[in-house]
């Protein structure tokens, strides 16, 4: 047998090779790796069943798919990698007839194909066994007519194996499909559909394997079956969390490990496996009330601030204010229910209280006219209902939380305006809902500039999107007092909260004395003055439509194993240094983009004031991110320069690596050099070299190969991408 051969036999120094590739690989990759049996003598099943030829040429579904053509005992590297056939027993027409025969497992070329065997084993069917490489005695089985085996073989290499034979009454199903739930809310069981080829035969279990926490644990769940379709309930995840799963099939029941090992079939999309993620709670408002004050009582023209609250569970409270959370301050002449209300003035952001977010608007300054007036709140989310609250601390119900009383009377009549204007700004250019203050001043003799504002003047700032006289506009929003400015009191509002949309606005200023006439405000540059369409004019706005940005994900994946910190750089970030988050050995970094094309790259940070440039040749690498968020050009990007291991540069020099098949090596001494495939075979040997090496690699496929380079008594390896 191989082992105890006293010479090389060409099996031997096959494997001799392969082990010494692997190992070589082992040493760029970073990766512990193990031998597997030499692939391309595989593994057969000879034995009485088919009279002990070996290869089995006579019967395909015992013979390797890499040693024989047709051969059906085919490899399976994903997850643990495995040799695998399914054949048919029947007194005529099967693969194999049934009854009771010795048989063996081995690996070996087709000149000594008994080199190496696994034996010493009677089959127990659905049952994971161990079979000692060379033991003494053959395996023995016993199959019975009208029955399906199907045989997985753990590839360990030439050591001793497990394997299992499971056992059915018909050819195995196929798992056609996996269902995808399109949304899932937390701690709720999904349920996933399974469809299969045909009805499964009763030795048959369809599993459902899931894992919640990125396959550090698994759990398999038998599919309940109904003819070709089945379904299965996973358990309910809390919000964040995601689920990845796979279909399997298999004989073994309560199958809990060694999953790979016990499978018929597997649908685990391409490998990629199915998942899905459990969106958080959708935001609502639960909460919303009148803060203060209940009742109050002012002259026609003063302020009268009320204050109001709302609760967004883990959403207000911050900083700023709550994404996409509106308030209003409303008031009506009769006690009604607010939701019948037709006078509502946008409230603006205060601040945070306690876990609330709190807003404010000036009542006083939209109600002309003395009376008795109610008043209440009201928020909105989004495009959510509208929701009203009442003082004493709640959502309106006219009982426990109601509205405000405030009484409004006429003051004493002052003078009237003598000049009012609209002070600045006469343009301007924003993007929706950016702010945009307006400033405008009015004058009455003795009266303005003084250290109060003047009693019962009001002011507001109107606009339109046509250039017409002012007191032709609907659209004025209250001005509150700013300051003194000389003798002239000055007022100015946000117009750009109410430009909702984007376009070409024009704006003015309006004066009211108590209840007296409107007067209304132009721009000049001397000063301004009243409107006239002429010297005093309205100012211009242009509002845009909003930029968004967009996330993007950069990805560097580090073909070498070997840098240890990686980071990113690019026109975004004005070409400064930004950490990566390391995963394995993948490095990742997110920002948010305006829709443009950016240029960017990655370094090793090796201490050096440049670090080490990680993209191979003279170009950046390049993305562009359209208007609709779409990402075209690269955003992931594999090195295959190493930084933890430096080749001596006074020995040689390798470029261009990546490459496209022509790849120069430099030598600058006398020097052999040498490149394998990953299987260990040489494809090129060049002696005694000296100078550039010119190396044509056009012939071959795309992938990795080892450069070997032998000088004196050094060798050095480096890995070498053909693109």
């Amino acid at each position: 047998m191989k082992k105890n051969l006293p010479s090389l036999s060409g099996n031997t120094i096959r494997i001799f090779l392969f082990l010494c590739v692997s190992a070589l690989f082992q040493s760029f990759s970073g990766n512990s790796v193990h031998a597997q049996i030499w692939r391309p003598e595989g593994l057969n099943m000879p034995g009485a069943w088919n009279g002990w030829t070996n290869p089995p040429t006579n019967n395909l579904a015992l013979a390797s798919s890499t040693q024989v053509a047709g051969g059906r005992i085919a490899i399976d590297t994903v997850g643990t990698t495995r040799w695998k056939t399914i054949f048919s027993v029947a007194a005529t027409g099967g693969d194999v007839v049934g009854g009771t025969y010795p048989w063996l497992f081995t690996s070996g070329p087709s000149t000594a194909a008994f080199n190496n065997k696994w034996a010493s084993v009677t089959v127990v069917f659905n049952t994971l066994q161990t079979y000692t490489y060379q033991g003494a005695t053959d395996n023995n089985i016993t199959i019975a007519n009208g029955k399906w085996y199907s045989m997985n073989w753990e590839d360990k290499g030439y050591m001793g194996s497990r394997a299992i034979f499971m056992e059915t009454s018909a050819l195995p199903v196929n798992i056609l499909s996996v269902s995808v739930p399109v949304s899932v809310s937390p701690n709720t069981a999904t349920p996933i559909t399974v469809t299969t080829s045909a009805a499964k035969s009763a030795e048959e279990i369809i599993y459902l394997r899931y894992t919640a926490d990125a396959w550090a644990t698994s759990t398999a769940l038998p599919v309940t079956m109904s003819g070709t379709s089945g379904s299965v309930d996973l358990p309910g995840q809390a919000s964040g969390t995601t689920v990845s799963y796979y279909a399997l099939s298999s004989t073994v029941a309560n199958l809990s490990a060694n999953f790979d090992l016990c499978s018929i079939h597997i649908n685990s999309n391409a490998g990629a496996n199915y998942s899905y993620s459990i969106a958080a709670p959708v935001p609502t408002i639960t909460w919303a009330n009148l803060q203060y004050p209940g009742s109050g009582a002012i002259d026609t023209g003063e302020t009268f601030e009320v204050f109001g609250q709302a609760l967004i569970p883990g959403v207000t409270g911050q900083d700023t204010s709550a994404p996409g959370l509106l308030a209003w301050v409303g008031y009506s002449t009769s006690n009604t229910n607010p939701n019948t209300w037709t006078n509502w003035i946008l409230a603006t952001y205060n601040s945070d209280d306690g876990n609330n977010d709190e807003f404010f608007a000036d009542l006083g300054a939209v109600i002309p006219t003395a009376g008795t007036y109610y008043y209440a709140t009201r928020f909105q989310l989004n495009v959510d209902p509208f929701v009203y609250g009442g003082y004493n601390g709640g959502f309106w119900d006219g009982t426990t939380n109601i509205s405000g009383i405030l009484t409004i009377t006429d003051p004493i009549p002052n003078p009237d305006f003598d000049w009012v204007n609209l002070q600045y700004p006469d343009t301007g250019n924003i993007v929706v809902q950016q702010d945009y203050l307006v400033f405008a001043q009015a004058y009455i003799a003795g009266v303005t500039g003084q250290a109060t504002p003047a009693a019962g003047v009001q002011s507001w700032i109107g606009y339109s999107t046509t250039n017409s006289n002012p007191n032709t506009w609907n659209n004025w929003i209250p001005a509150p007092y700013n300051a003194a400015s000389g003798n002239n009191d000055e007022f100015s509002a946000n117009l750009g909260a109410q430009l909702l949309l984007s376009g070409t606005y024009y704006y003015a200023s309006r004066f009211q004395l108590n209840t007296g006439s409107y007067y209304y405000g132009g721009y000049s540059q001397s000063g301004g003055g009243i409107w006239d369409g002429n010297d005093n004019i309205s100012g211009v706005v242009t509002v845009n439509a909003q930029v968004v940005k967009f996330p993007v994900l950069f990805t560097i994946i580090d073909g070498t194993l070997l840098n240890t910190n990686i980071k990113f750089k690019g026109s975004m970030t004005a070409w400064d240094t930004v950490s990566m988050i390391p995963n394995n050995h993948t490095w990742t970094h997110s920002m948010d983009l305006l829709p443009g094309t950016y240029e960017w790259g990655a370094i090793e940070d090796d201490g050096t004031a440049n670090g080490l440039w990680l993209i191979a040749g003279t170009n950046n690498l390049s993305v562009t991110v359209d208007n609709s968020g779409n990402i075209t050009g690269t955003i992931t990007y594999t090195t295959s320069i190493t930084t933890g291991i430096k080749e001596p540069e006074s020995i040689f020099n390798v470029y261009p690596n990546p490459t496209n098949g022509n790849l120069n090596v430099q030598l600058h001494e006398k020097a052999s050099l040498t490149i394998f495939d990953l299987g260990g075979r040489k494809l090129i040997d060049i002696q005694n070299g000296v100078g550039n090496q010119q190396i044509d690699l056009t012939a071959y496929k795309s992938g990795s190969y080892i450069l070997e380079i032998r000088s004196g008594n050094s060798v050095h390896h480096q890995v070498i991408v053909k693109k």
